[in-house]
This record gives structure tokens, C-alpha cells and sequence, in this order.
């Protein structure tokens, strides 16, 4: 009967875990997507203010 204690205090633990890996994948996702759009979009903005200006 012990071991169902020690499995059942586990549990919360690996939840708070796995929700940690999660937000690290989906944080090192968007930095990858921002790294490989940064430049154009970046250049985007830059052109469309330059054709803005008087």
C-alpha cells in the first residue's frame, strides 16, 4: 500500500514538469519562427515607412 502513496505524490509533480517542457518547446518554437521571419519582416516595415514619407 505504500508504493501507491509514493506513485500518487508523484503525479503532481511530473504535470508541473511536463507543462514546463511544454512552454520551453513553444518558447524555443517562436524564437526560431521570429528568427527566421525577423529580417524580412523587419525590411517589410522599413520599405513601407520609406514610401510613407513625404
Amino acid at each position: 500500500m505504500a508504493w501507491l502513496f509514493v506513485v500518487r505524490s508523484r503525479a503532481p509533480a511530473q504535470g508541473l514538469t511536463e507543462y514546463g517542457l511544454v512552454l520551453v518547446l513553444i518558447a524555443i518554437t517562436a524564437v526560431g519562427i521570429l528568427t527566421l521571419t525577423g529580417r524580412t519582416l523587419s525590411q517589410v516595415w522599413y520599405q513601407n515607412l520609406v514610401e510613407r514619407m513625404p
